[in-house]
């Protein structure tokens, strides 16, 4: 009976794994992901930038470097990381629109 129980739990962990490595491959594979506000509005045909639209991007930026870290690819994972930032936070007028508010806060 003990030697079932142990088979048992080795095929549930061995499933478990599996399943994991099949759940972070669909991560990576999920759709392209781009590095740049400009390839994200060019290749989804945006034609006018939108807060909550870059906001979602740069959700699934994140998203991807946190999975590409996860994955053991840390030197991509930290381009995308880095991504978040000058592809897209900066170039969309969220750092403006930030910086704006913080002065007026301090005011």
């Amino acid at each position: 009976m003990k030697r079932f129980v142990s088979a048992r739990r080795l095929l549930c962990l061995a499933l478990a794994a599996l399943t994991l490595v099949a759940f972070a491959a669909c991560a990576l594979a999920e759709g392209e992901v781009f590095k740049t506000w400009e390839e994200y509005e060019a290749a989804n045909g945006i034609t006018s930038m939108n807060y909550e639209t870059a906001a979602d991007a740069i959700d699934t930026v994140i998203d991807h470097a946190v999975a590409l870290y996860d994955a053991g690819e840390s030197k991509d994972a930290y381009e995308y990381a880095k991504a978040t930032y000058w592809g897209y936070y900066e170039t969309t007028g969220f750092e403006r629109n930030v910086m704006t508010y913080l002065r007026k806060a301090r005011s």
